[in-house]
């Protein structure tokens, strides 16, 4: 991940992102996904782009305490966050790792999830494939890979959400039009990919969801 975003990020904070970035709707669509995966209680999840730790919730509410989540994020600012709620809630399942995502790559971890999980993190950088292809290195023999994040849309509403609304929140969080259009472009081949079990689009097209197996 560039330097400018790793900036970009530790000057937001962690504390300010953690009260804009997680609504209930968000909350309610990553239920929902999760719901359709295969992850089950007891089951090891790579969370990229984890940031302050939004999503660990809906998670550990499926993989329960004998699960295990490994978090990754690029911003000190956003894992300071995301290990003081780990603390105050008394949760002893959670690893935090800072580390760059397209560098990232300990070999106790190559093999060792049974999912990765990744959330508005992949439309984060110019080349949205390069991105997904790290997300396998990490998984076994039967993981699935989960994501939701951010693209460009395709339908004539969608485009005047996006450019009256979604482009100036996300412009301000390090995302712009190329990153998206990039995204809608993996979105489009992912949910095309004979490994894709489920796909979908939220708000027009401006969001999605797949999920795939062992890819």
């Amino acid at each position: 991940m560039n330097t400018e975003i790793v900036d970009l990020y530790n000057k937001i904070g962690g504390e300010s992102y953690n009260k804009r970035g997680f609504t209930p709707v968000s909350f309610l669509i990553k239920k929902r996904l999760l719901s359709r995966s295969h992850l089950k209680e007891g089951d090891k999840v790579l969370v990229l782009f984890c940031g302050s730790g939004q999503d660990f919730t809906p998670i550990l509410d499926v993989i329960g305490p004998t699960g295990e989540i490994v978090g990754v994020d690029f911003s000190r600012s956003m894992l300071d966050v995301a290990q003081k709620n780990i603390d105050e809630k008394g949760i002893k399942n959670i690893t935090l790792v800072e580390d760059d995502v397209l560098k990232f790559e300990p070999e106790e971890y190559h093999n060792h999830f049974d999912a990765v999980f990744c959330s508005m993190g992949i439309a984060l950088d110019d080349d949205s494939t390069r991105v997904f292809n790290r997300l396998s290195k990490f998984q076994n023999e039967k993981s699935q890979v989960i994501i939701f994040d951010l693209k460009y849309p395709d339908s004539g509403i969608g485009k005047l959400i996006y450019a009256y609304i979604l482009e100036k929140i996300t412009n301000h969080y390090g995302g712009n039009r190329t990153k998206h259009m990039a995204s809608a472009t993996l979105y489009h081949n992912l949910s095309s990919d004979e490994n894709c079990l489920f796909s979908t689009q939220y708000l027009f097209g401006t969001f999605y969801s797949v999920i795939l197996k062992n890819y």
